[in-house]
C-alpha cells in the first residue's frame, strides 16, 4: 500500500465552520447555509432564482468595464452577458450582501468540500483587500 493511500482523509467541514466563525465572522445562520451548500442543498428562495435565472427570466442590470490596455490603446468597454451563473452571483450579492454573497457564490459553485476550504484564504484576502481600499 503506498504512502498516499494510508493518509488519513480528514473532513474539511469542521475547519471551514472554524475558518468562517474567525476569519469572516459569519453568523450562525451563514453558516448554516453554507453547510447545507455545501452539500447541495439551497433555500427555495435561492433555488427560485436560480430556475428564474436558467429560463432567463432575471432582470439583472448592465455591468460595465473597462480594460486599460499596456500600449496606450483606448480602453474598449465590456459587459457582463446575462449567463445563469453570473445572475445567481449577482442575486446572492445583493441577496446576501457583497462579502457573504461572495463566499456563498463560491459554496455553491464549488465541487466539493475540499475545493471550498481551499479556495477560503482566497476569499479572505480578497475581501481583506477591498476593505483596505475602501472599495
Amino acid at each position: 500500500m503506498s504512502k498516499r493511500n494510508r493518509e488519513k482523509r480528514i473532513n474539511p467541514l469542521p475547519l471551514i465552520v472554524h475558518s468562517l466563525r474567525t476569519d469572516f465572522q459569519c453568523t450562525d445562520e451563514q453558516i448554516e447555509l453554507i453547510t447545507y451548500a455545501l452539500r447541495n442543498m439551497v433555500p427555495e428562495s435561492v433555488q427560485a432564482h436560480a430556475d428564474k435565472a436558467l429560463a432567463g427570466n432575471y432582470k439583472m442590470p448592465e455591468i460595465k468595464f473597462a480594460l486599460d490596455m499596456e500600449d496606450g490603446a483606448e480602453p474598449e468597454e465590456f459587459a457582463f452577458t446575462k449567463h445563469p451563473v453570473i445572475c445567481l452571483h449577482h442575486f446572492l450579492v445583493e441577496t446576501y450582501g457583497r462579502d457573504f454573497g461572495h463566499i456563498y457564490w463560491s459554496a455553491i459553485t464549488s465541487s466539493s468540500p475540499r475545493e471550498f476550504f481551499q479556495y477560503l484564504p482566497l476569499l479572505k484576502r480578497l475581501i481583506n483587500h477591498r476593505k483596505e481600499v475602501g472599495a
